[in-house]
């Protein structure tokens, strides 16, 4: 409709400057240091009050098991399914629409494909600090379990656990990089 192709202009109009690009990707990684504290509050808090099955934080420190936890997770951050799945979840969920909306052309010609192009270079932009949160919760959440990178590797960690230390790491990637719902 005409309504929807007026907000795609002024969606590419608003965001598709490169000093938006510039903000957007330095203001996402300021936060980074506000994550940590809120991570490692809550590592503190969770070793006081919850049992070592319920936690969901630790703090990392520089040994060798924790250096081997994050960069495991950072192997698992640059996984393609890994990496769909912590896509905008303002947009998650509803795949059909999703495939419908991506292929719908919405502006004429060039500047159809100068906006899609726009929308795929700032969620590249955000994954790479998406990815980076991902690994410190994802190596985070294991520590905090009991785990190792070797139990990982062995195949000693229930399924069950690496699939909700990663859906834990999702979430809290989308919201260190302000994309979740909320």
């Amino acid at each position: 409709t005409l309504g929807e192709a007026w907000d795609a202009w002024r969606n590419l109009a608003m965001l598709g400057n490169a000093k938006t690009h510039e903000r957007n990707f330095i203001s996402t990684g300021a936060w980074k240091p506000y994550a940590a504290v809120k991570r490692d509050i809550s590592a503190v808090l969770q070793k006081v009050f919850l049992k070592q099955e319920q936690r969901t934080a630790s703090i990392l420190g520089t040994s060798k098991k924790d250096i081997d936890l994050l960069a495991w997770a950072r192997v698992d951050a640059k996984d393609q399914d890994i990496q769909e799945r912590m896509g905008f979840s303002g947009t998650t969920g509803n795949e059909a629409r999703n495939a419908i909306e991506d292929n719908r052309q919405m502006l004429p010609g060039f500047l159809d494909k100068l906006a899609k192009g726009n929308r795929t270079l700032m969620e590249k932009e955000d994954m790479i600090w998406k990815r980076s949160e991902y690994a410190r919760a994802l190596a985070g959440f294991m520590k905090a379990r009991g785990y190792t990178a070797d139990q990982i590797h062995n195949g000693e960690v229930p399924n069950g656990i690496l699939e909700d230390a990663r859906q834990y790491a999702i979430k809290e990637a989308q919201k260190a990089t302000f994309n979740d719902s909320n």
